[in-house]
């Protein structure tokens, strides 16, 4: 949503935006995530990255060793 005085207004690119943000935080593979927004490509994600929620180290490591999500 956008501030225009004391309306908001709706904006469809922002919304995607955070829905595909949090489906990549979420943890599904970049294949569900691709097929969801409709993309074929993970350029089409390159714009994403800057959003995503942080990860703190020792979970990343847990994670790359194949810990549970």
């Amino acid at each position: 949503m956008t501030g225009r005085g004391t309306r908001h207004v709706l904006q469809s690119q922002r919304l995607r935006t955070g829905y595909i943000v949090e489906l990549l935080d979420s943890g599904l593979p970049l294949s569900v995530v691709l097929r969801a927004a409709g993309v074929t490509t993970l350029h089409s994600l390159s714009r994403y990255p800057g959003f995503l929620a942080p990860v703190a180290e020792e979970r990343a490591l847990e994670l790359m060793r194949g810990g549970a999500g």
